[in-house]
């Protein structure tokens, strides 16, 4: 059920007197637990593409990720081979490389999982390997895969259980290819529903060439994006206090930190972004941990509400 503007306007000075002296450590790369769930468990790579992959979301939640084709893994490594490109791939400290070689269609999946991230490294080997590859998201209620047109790559967003509110729990660093000169080859992203399809322009390179999707969950950094209701409302003082409830709330102390504690000068920057958006037909975003606002476009997100 979402929370109403009320209870988090109610909780807020909880969440602000909870905050006021905590601390994030300066370079602190330990994994959130969030809402306070438990730590997400490993990563579960597959004996066979037939089955998926099963990652960590916020708040104790998993995605399973179905990986193109259909193929067992050859090997399971410590590193993944040597490219002309890149070098040697070392697969992440304490966690193996494994290796899905499909010789039906000239195409290798690598998958390096490590304890905050996913590397999914694609190999074409010639020009029968496929043009594109399909990775099918299965998320839980209330999360959704979504295109980031400003970076080229994607994210995994939920409300949270806070109406107007949408926030990035994982994302998949815009795509990268180069061929075994060392030339970039065109990839790119687009998102069909839950499932995130790489565009790999490889033929005339020179093989093989790597392709590397990189998924990456935890939060540790974010972005609150507010819908046109809520930057109508954070105008005021008591909007502005009702949403740094809701997203205190949402990604915790450990991550938020004595920013949740807005200063009065925060709370008139909120207000002013707010204003801006709200005239220039945008919506507000809040930068996690940070806490600085921003404006995003009409149309994407949860900026689809409450026309000006």
């Amino acid at each position: 059920m979402a929370t109403s503007r009320a209870q988090r306007a109610t909780a807020a000075a909880i969440a602000v007197a909870a905050t006021a002296t905590a601390v994030v450590p300066a370079g602190a790369n330990e994994q959130s637990k969030g809402d306070g769930g438990p730590a997400p468990d490993p990563v579960r790579v597959p004996d066979s593409t037939a089955d998926p992959i099963v990652a960590p979301l916020h708040g104790g939640h998993q995605v399973e990720i179905d990986l193109p084709g259909a193929v067992r893994a050859a090997s399971r490594q410590d590193a993944l081979g040597t490219h002309p490109a890149k070098g040697r791939v070392p697969a992440q400290a304490g966690h193996q490389a494994t290796v899905f070689d499909n010789p039906t269609n000239d195409s290798d999946l690598i998958v390096q999982p490590s304890d905050t991230d996913l590397r999914i490294l694609i190999r074409a080997d010639g020009p029968q390997a496929p043009d594109q590859y399909r990775f099918d998201f299965d998320l839980p209620d209330g999360y959704w895969l979504e295109f980031d047109g400003d970076t080229g790559g994607a994210a995994v967003l939920t409300d949270g259980g806070y109406e107007g509110m949408a926030f990035i729990v994982a994302t998949i660093a815009a795509p990268w290819a180069v061929d075994a000169t060392n030339e970039p080859v065109h990839t790119y992203f687009t998102v069909e529903d839950s499932s995130l399809v790489q565009h790999l322009d490889h033929r005339g390179a020179a093989y093989p060439v790597i392709a590397d999707p990189q998924y990456t969950w935890g939060i540790i950094t974010g972005t609150a994006y507010f819908n046109r209701q809520e930057t109508k409302d954070m105008r005021s003082q008591a909007g502005v206090i009702a949403a740094a409830a809701g997203i205190c709330a949402f990604y915790g102390v450990g991550t938020a930190g004595a920013a949740c504690a807005l200063a009065a000068g925060a709370a008139i920057l909120w207000q002013v972004q707010a204003s801006n958006a709200w005239s220039d037909n945008r919506c507000l975003k809040i930068k996690i941990p940070t806490m600085e606002p921003g404006t995003y476009p009409w149309g994407e997100r949860v900026c689809t509400d409450c026309p000006k």
